[in-house]
């Protein structure tokens, strides 16, 4: 019986305690600092920000603070024509069975991604598409009381104990009721302990789902 309540409060703290990392500008020498450390952090991250005003939002692709000022960083597509002789080209390594697109290694070794090409008179005319960053103003960092992510491979440890532990706990209580507390039937043990794996896999499940928090306070 010590055993189960041993186990008992272990999965009770192991639940219970945050699985969070919180950063305020007192773990940093000054604010820049805590702002440079949110950056290179959140980088293509999924981000939820709350306001002073208890609003929020959620933030997909990353986030920067520039002059005291959170944007939301996105992406779009530019597509341009270009042309250039056959001369030029030292090789081409078409990627598509329609010939409408190749790496283009050219004699000054600079490499192109080239699509929807068309040969004619020696010059190849051709498109490049490149993905342009665009950052877009959420709010000052004053109207802001925290910004956080979630990294999901952190959160499983914790949680993996912590139903690995329930799964002993369920298992004992289900032995000691069904056998009396007597060990000589292997088979009702067995059954009796199949709780261990199973809670140890939901434990898994719940860990990559809650994840571990990281949340930086602007104005706490």
């Amino acid at each position: 019986m010590k055993h189960i309540i041993f186990f008992i409060v272990a999965f009770f703290s192991l639940t219970f305690v945050s699985c969070s990392s919180i950063y305020t500008v007192k773990d940093f020498s000054s604010k820049a600092k805590l702002c440079q450390d949110f950056n290179n952090s959140v980088k293509d991250k999924s981000i939820k920000v709350k306001f002073i005003n208890d609003s929020s939002l959620t933030i997909n692709n990353g986030a920067v603070i520039e002059n005291d000022t959170l944007y939301s960083i996105g992406y779009r597509l530019d597509k341009r024509y270009e042309r250039i002789a056959l001369s030029e080209i030292k090789k081409i390594n078409y990627t598509g069975s329609d010939y409408k697109s190749a790496n283009l290694l050219l004699k000054n070794n600079d490499q192109i991604n080239a699509g929807d090409i068309n040969i004619a008179n020696d010059t190849m005319e051709y498109s490049v598409t490149k993905k342009i960053l665009m950052r877009t103003e959420v709010a000052p960092l004053d109207k802001i009381k925290e910004a956080s992510y979630k990294n999901h491979r952190l959160g499983i440890p914790g949680w993996f104990l912590a139903g690995t532990g329930l799964g002993i706990i369920v298992g004992a209580i289900i032995f000691v009721s069904r056998n009396n507390g007597s060990p000589d039937n292997a088979y009702m043990t067995l059954n009796s302990f199949l709780t261990i794996p199973f809670g140890s896999f939901v434990g898994i499940i719940w860990g990559w789902i809650d994840g571990y928090n990281y949340t930086y306070q602007f104005n706490p």
